[in-house]
């Protein structure tokens, strides 16, 4: 996949230190490490990535100790992989999602691979206090949505993370956190059914281009209806584009009829869309998405939630 790997290094810089990046040559040098993660690694640009696994590219049973290199070396490229990675800081192991990619750069020497990372060592946590089925049926949808679309893909992630972050804030359960993170990463699986002429598309959408967008909750609510047991699942992510003031769709519900988990996916969902690139605009900053979420407040998004989401983004 040819990426815009300057857009890549920025979004990753803007998602701070729970992020990193890294960038090697078809020696495996480091051509370029974000600052987080050169500190986690102890690894700097000049390096060569084989010496963090011991110069060793294959273990016992063939398996290339890293993501990043199996990718410069065969061309596969990774999304929403989970990976260990023995940290400098700590000396202990933490888990991160990892996504990884070819990318032809002259400036840089030609042929580049490179990861993004995501650290998710708490989410990992959470994962025991679901059933293991239901943790693979979220994570295939994510990866399924990502073979379409890098935007919704990478857009899911963050939302996951956010709605871990907002449950925490908001006192829930563990239980109740861990259920946040999968909602957030399977809200849009419906984007499944979008036309690609309309998901992929450069610029805004049309009014009836938008319409069909809309469909897109509908028919999420659908394919995770027909699963056992997700009936509750199903109505979040059918209505997670309804307003607080009864605006919304598709049923225009109001207040707390609307579900608590779609209530902070309502949030968490627009603050990952105005601070996240598009190939039609630029992203606004944080301060700037936090006063949008903040004026919205009692008309699109519950207030108390709110309240909560602004004071974890701005202390974070």
């Amino acid at each position: 996949m040819d990426i815009d790997l300057q857009q890549l290094i920025a979004e990753i810089i803007e998602n701070k230190s729970s992020h990193g990046v890294l960038v090697i040559s078809q020696n495996y040098h480091i051509r370029y490490v974000n600052n987080s993660f050169r500190d986690r690694l102890n690894l700097s640009v000049g390096d060569n990535l084989l010496d963090y696994y011991g110069g060793i590219i294959k273990d016992i049973n063939g398996r290339y100790t890293s993501l990043l290199i199996e990718t410069m070396d065969t061309g596969k490229e990774y999304r929403n992989e989970v990976w260990g990675l023995k940290c400098l800081y700590d000396g202990q192991l933490h888990w991160f999602t990892v996504n990884t990619y070819i990318n032809y750069n002259l400036v840089m020497g030609g042929r580049l691979a490179v990861a993004s990372y995501v650290q998710i060592d708490r989410l990992k946590a959470y994962e025991t206090k679901l059933q293991s089925q239901h943790v693979s049926i979220f994570q295939s949808f994510a990866k399924a949505i990502g073979m379409r679309d890098y935007y919704t893909m990478s857009h899911v992630i963050q939302v996951a993370q956010r709605m871990s972050e907002l449950a925490v804030e908001l006192d829930m359960s563990p239980e109740e956190v861990a259920m946040a993170y999968f909602v957030g990463l399977i809200h849009d699986v419906g984007k499944i059914g979008i036309p690609e002429k309309i998901l992929n598309k450069s610029d805004s959408l049309t009014a009836d281009e938008y319409e069909t967008m809309k469909n897109h909750a509908k028919m999420g609510a659908d394919i995770v209806r027909e699963m056992q047991d997700f009936d509750e699942i199903a109505d979040i992510i059918l209505y997670h584009h309804e307003r607080y003031d009864g605006t919304g769709y598709p049923a225009g519900l109001k207040g707390e009829e609307i579900p608590h988990y779609s209530r902070m996916l309502a949030i968490c969902d627009a603050y990952d869309a105005m601070t996240s690139f598009r190939c039609y605009r630029q992203p606004v900053s944080t301060e700037q998405a936090i006063a949008e979420i903040c004026k919205c407040a009692g008309s699109q998004f519950d207030p108390q939630m709110v309240t909560a989401f602004c004071n974890k983004i701005k202390y974070a």
